[in-house]
């Protein structure tokens, strides 16, 4: 693999990284921590130029291609350019690739991490002055590489790093990030997209998924779904909360216990209270709410629980 000639800067979350040097695709010390890092031919099957950005973290709430940011919590990301990678294909990294805001592998402290590998994808522009650069294209998700469609990602996994102890993880990249749907619907034309209306309906549609996986997502939602709505909503949404209603109120195995409650005659927001308008309700939701939660704490307790010394 030839070394990269070109220097890219890539804009990372809430942090630039400026890279300036050139990179093979083994950077490897042949000691310390390394991390192989390859790509599934499932994930993609030509050869691809980007950067590999790895990613440590110690907080497993969510992957850790979400949780990168600056100060003093900031996870671990180490980054190096790759042109050409073929699936299968590993780069390495290794002490010698800078990071952020640990600088070297060598100097992670002891301890369980949750890692994980993203690719961002570059393209090859041939510029009219005759230079030729890669850069990453935004592809309709506001050029943020972790969510960005088409960049590839490996499944988060749970390690053991001991930097006394020389050892090589591999992680593989087979998941890619899918694409943004399309418009449903073509605004000049009025044509819908109904492939693109069926894609939003298996995944965005709420009421509909509710119906379609009841059995498993009803015993989690019992006396927890409260649903409030103008009748005369700006947007006609109290025409979706209708449908809502007609399909919880026809639930059994279990009965969702819940409410849904209409604002006569009542503006987008309307948020349950039948005495005032919106401009005087929305200052006082912490009255409005909270007897709500205390009475769904008293009938969800465990037996035995302390229900008296904070309720006052």
């Amino acid at each position: 693999m030839n070394q990269r000639s070109i220097t890219r800067f890539i804009l990372l979350p809430m942090f630039t990284l400026l890279v300036g040097c050139t990179f093979t695709t083994s950077d490897s010390d042949g000691g310390g921590i390394e991390f192989a890092i390859s790509f599934s031919e499932n994930a993609a099957s030509e050869t691809l130029d980007g950067r590999i950005i790895l990613l440590l973290s110690s907080d497993n709430s969510s992957e850790p291609r979400f949780q990168t940011g600056p100060g003093a919590g900031a996870i671990s990301v180490f980054g190096m350019d790759v042109d050409g990678l073929a699936p299968g294909a590993e780069a390495v990294i290794a002490s010698s690739v800078f990071g952020y805001p640990i600088e070297s592998l060598d100097d992670l402290p002891r301890g369980v991490y949750y890692v994980q590998a993203v690719f961002h994808k570059y393209e090859t522009f041939h510029l009219s002055t005759g230079h030729t650069v890669k850069l990453p294209m935004d592809q309709g998700e506001g050029q943020h590489w972790n969510r960005s469609p088409g960049n590839l990602y490996s499944t988060p996994r749970r390690i053991s790093i001991d930097p006394s102890r020389p050892v090589q993880y591999e992680l593989i990249m087979s998941e890619v990030i899918p694409h943004i749907p399309e418009p449903i619907w073509d605004k000049y034309s009025g044509q819908i997209d109904h492939e693109v209306a069926e894609y939003w309906r298996e995944n965005y549609d709420l009421r509909y998924i509710l119906e379609r996986d009841w059995a498993t997502l009803g015993p989690k939602l019992v006396g927890k779904l409260h649903i409030f709505c103008g009748d005369m909503d700006n947007y006609y949404l109290n025409n979706a909360v209708y449908l809502m209603e007609e399909f919880l109120e026809s639930t059994t195995a279990p009965y969702y216990a819940g409410e849904v409650d209409y604002g006569d005659r009542a503006e987008h927001c309307w948020n349950g209270d039948q005495e005032n308008p919106n401009h005087i309700s929305r200052l006082r939701y912490n009255t409005m709410y909270l007897p709500m939660i205390l009475e769904r704490i008293a009938e969800s307790a465990p037996v035995g629980a302390d229900l008296k010394s904070w309720w006052y």
